[in-house]
């Protein structure tokens, strides 16, 4: 049958993009957490990494420069500036780990479908073989229909616990962290 051969192909590739969606997540945690690794050895005059935090660096540098030339217009630029990036390094991807959360649970509802469809194909064919309505029903429940429900938990448990501990973690810590610190920084350099 089309149907059948369709539902046997499709088990794979949904897991695939599950664990492609848990990996972006991850990614993007990692990417804000090394900033603010960076952002606190940047705040207590240690060596930072280049790679994520050099171009917060250089508008601290670049804001220095413009106070002692007493640009209000330069200062306020570089000001936003910070902000700006501030806004693509760490407000983005924090952003971003919700709406990935959000897409597990969806394709979790994909796997309910996925395993509900192959159920109820199980189940024709099973009332088109059999007289024992009771065991067609029991081969569905078990075996077919349990994996639709079990794809639908494990894809809800994941992203709540992913929505709930790291977007919590990264909204209070990571990001009102660097918020407090970014602006107790530029304070410092405008009152030098």
């Amino acid at each position: 049958m089309l149907i059948d051969s369709i539902i046997k192909t499709l088990g794979i590739p949904l897991f695939c993009i599950y664990i492609f969606y848990l990996v972006l997540g991850f990614q993007a945690y990692f990417s804000v957490k090394n900033i603010y690794i960076d952002f606190q050895a940047f705040r207590d005059n240690k060596k930072v990494d280049e790679d994520y935090f050099s171009s917060f660096v250089m508008l601290f540098d670049q804001l220095k420069k413009a106070v002692l030339q007493k640009s209000s217009k330069v200062i306020d630029n570089r000001i936003d500036q910070i902000w700006i990036e501030f806004d693509r390094k760490v407000q983005t991807p924090v952003a971003s780990i919700g709406s990935y959360s959000n897409s597990l649970i969806l394709w979790g509802f994909v796997g309910t479908l996925y395993g509900s469809v192959k159920a109820f194909a199980s189940m024709s064919d099973m009332l088109v073989k059999e007289t024992n309505v009771s065991q067609a029903f029991a081969s569905i429940m078990h075996g077919k229909l349990d994996v639709a429900l079990y794809s639908s938990l494990f894809a809800s448990f994941l992203a709540a616990l992913a929505t709930t501990l790291v977007t919590s973690y990264l909204g209070s810590k990571i990001t009102k962290g660097m918020e407090y610190h970014i602006n107790d920084e530029i304070y410092k350099i405008l009152n030098e």
